[in-house]
């Protein structure tokens, strides 16, 4: 039986992240991923050699985070957070550049920490991700310039992985990288399976996952901004600007419009985000040197900062030294407003409801009980329920009416990704029983 079956059963069962691992690891590149076409692999069957190595390397058919942090912690000899994975310590901070740090998501951290690693010759080159007409382009770089230009948020499919391998493979060096988890966990699992790609010579800088979207959700981002023509116009980022940033454009006359965040990404996520992304529960980078994410308690400009090996906890802290950054001690307890576990919880959910309709499912090692023990059934059911709207608004005949208007598509998308909250009352109600249980004793 061709092995490359096994493969394809990822491909046809849409748990395709579009990471490029199986691109990157086949050896006789018999696998190709064309990102203005698809973010999935196509297979020249003449070339294949069967080797299985593109199916055992592929984290879309699911993976064992917290086996593989548990090993990470025993090798580290750090402690391992049952929530949040290997954690060192935590941190909230910014780039002391304010170029840099005006220009990246947040705090500017992830682009002010790839310049330092340059700097210092501690990498020889870092990986970074551009933008080409909206589809993000791969680049190894030593260039700074081109570095801070690549800075911000990606949300579309990135095939780095494809790259990644081809060129470690290629020529081994030291290289600095920003990962999500689903990269990450392809990294690590190449790693076993190439014995000339060691974890010793990358800083793996992970990303906090918040969903990957297809390619056509920028053509819709546009439509809303009132753009007759995406070509004659350029995508210049989905965070521009003051944090939180906008999906924006630079028009012919050189002026910038700009979608705001939580309207573009209700758009983006009820009617684009990758079926894979939604069953993904693994999304606060446990495997990465250092994780990074928004800070949504207190919805500053600064990065949140966990660190989890001895490598990340020394770059941090040298980087801090030399004046690069600035960082603050933050408490667990605020950590868990900043870091929610909402679609760790509901993703776990679909995987179990996906399972139960014989469909295609991921596969992980977390222990149902641990993660979901406490969650009410009540919520259980908005989760379902929620989960249940995307699939139905994604419909191919109900998509293609709500396709015909713009508007409507995003008024669709605000409302079911901001479900239960975006029903009418329902913030007010939630706002007066607060206001009651803090008076009730007094």
């Amino acid at each position: 039986m061709n092995k490359y079956i096994k493969l394809i059963e990822v491909i046809d069962g849409d748990l395709c992240s579009g990471c490029g691992a199986c691109a990157g690891i086949c050896p006789v590149h018999a696998l190709d991923i064309n990102s203005k076409v698809s973010h999935k692999p196509v297979l020249n069957e003449e070339k294949c050699i069967q080797c299985n190595l593109c199916y055992e390397v592929c984290p879309g058919k699911g993976w064992n985070p917290v086996e593989k942090a548990n090993e990470m912690c025993i090798r580290e000899n750090i402690n391992m957070d049952l929530k949040y994975g290997p954690v060192v310590d935590y941190y909230l901070g910014k780039a002391t550049d304010s170029s840099v740090h005006l220009s990246g998501a947040s705090g500017g951290i992830g682009t002010a920490l790839l310049l330092y690693l340059l700097d210092k010759k501690i990498v020889e080159e870092v990986v970074v991700i551009t933008l080409e007409k909206g589809i993000p382009k791969v680049l190894f770089t030593n260039d700074p310039y081109e570095i801070k230009a690549a800075s911000g948020s990606k949300y579309s499919p990135v095939p780095v992985m494809k790259e990644v391998l081809r060129e470690l493979s290629n020529r081994p060096r030291k290289i600095a990288i920003t990962v999500t988890p689903c990269q990450m966990a392809a990294l690590e699992n190449a790693i076993k399976l190439r014995r000339n790609i060691s974890r010793d010579l990358i800083y793996a800088i992970g990303l906090f996952c918040g969903d990957v979207k297809d390619y056509k959700s920028v053509y819709y981002i546009s439509k809303n901004l009132n753009i007759k023509n995406i070509n004659e116009c350029e995508f210049i980022g989905w965070r521009y600007g003051k944090w939180p940033g906008k999906a924006s454009f630079r028009l012919k006359d050189g002026s910038i419009v700009g979608k705001e965040l939580q309207k573009w990404l209700g758009l983006s996520r009820t009617f684009y985000t990758l079926n894979r992304c939604l069953m993904c529960p693994s999304r606060e980078n446990w495997l990465a040197d250092i994780s990074l994410a928004d800070n949504h308690k207190g919805y500053t400009d600064e990065t949140v900062i966990i660190v989890r090996t001895k490598k990340g906890y020394d770059l941090l802290n040298q980087a801090c030294t030399d004046g690069v950054i600035n960082k603050r001690v933050m408490g667990k307890s605020s950590n868990e407003f900043c870091v929610t576990l909402t679609k760790f919880k509901s993703a776990l959910i679909y995987i179990e409801y996906t399972r139960k309709k014989k469909l295609p499912a991921p596969t992980y090692d977390y222990e149902p009980v641990i993660y979901l023990g406490d969650l009410k059934p009540r919520t259980k059911k908005i989760f379902l329920f929620k989960h249940k709207m995307f699939m139905f608004f994604r419909n191919k005949k109900v998509y293609n009416i709500l396709s015909k208007s713009a508007p409507v598509m995003e008024k669709v998308g605000v409302f079911t990704n901001g479900f239960p909250s975006t029903i009418p009352g329902i913030s007010y109600f939630s706002k007066i029983k607060k206001f009651i249980k803090n008076n009730k004793n007094r």
